[in-house]
Formats: structure tokens, C-alpha cells, sequence
């Protein structure tokens, strides 16, 4: 069975509590062993509470792609691919 190796989640677009989906992500079998990236808003006190709820990285919005593809690299994923696409 696969299992994604990324989570990118938007905290504005889970509910009221992006803590608590942040741990049910990280608690469940099927996404224990993948990274989670969690994408927030400029409080840095929500950036903390998904951080100690499980989370291996946390963006504030807004970002930059250099932001995220240091996020990114951090995690331990290659970037070298990323490229900006124009719409």
C-alpha cells in the first residue's frame, strides 16, 4: 500500500482547529512516517501550536517559492525540478 511521502495542508482551509487535524495527521498508520508541511497564517503563536502538534515544518503566509523550497529541502526533498509556471 502507498503512502504519501508530503503533506502540504493549508491551516485556513481544515476548520477551527488546524492543531488538532495537525495531529490526527501525524498519529495515523497511514501517515506516520510522512512529513508534514503546514501552511499558516502570521501568527506566530498558531505557527507554534502546529509545530508541537506534530508538524515538521510550518510556512506563514505569506511565502515565497524560495521560502517553500527551502522548507522543502529541509525536509529532506529534492527541489532541483521546481520550476514557476506561468499562467
Amino acid at each position: 500500500r502507498s503512502r504519501p511521502w508530503l503533506l502540504i495542508v493549508d491551516a485556513a482551509a481544515v476548520g477551527p482547529d488546524p492543531a488538532a487535524v495537525c495531529r490526527g495527521l501525524a498519529g495515523s498508520a497511514v501517515c506516520r512516517q510522512s512529513s508534514i508541511l503546514f501552511l499558516a497564517g502570521p501568527d506566530p503563536d498558531e505557527r507554534e501550536r502546529l509545530s508541537r502538534a506534530g508538524a515538521h515544518a510550518v510556512l506563514g503566509k505569506p511565502f515565497s517559492v524560495k521560502q517553500l523550497k527551502d522548507a522543502l529541502r529541509d525536509l529532506g526533498f529534492s527541489t532541483g525540478s521546481f520550476r514557476r509556471i506561468e499562467a
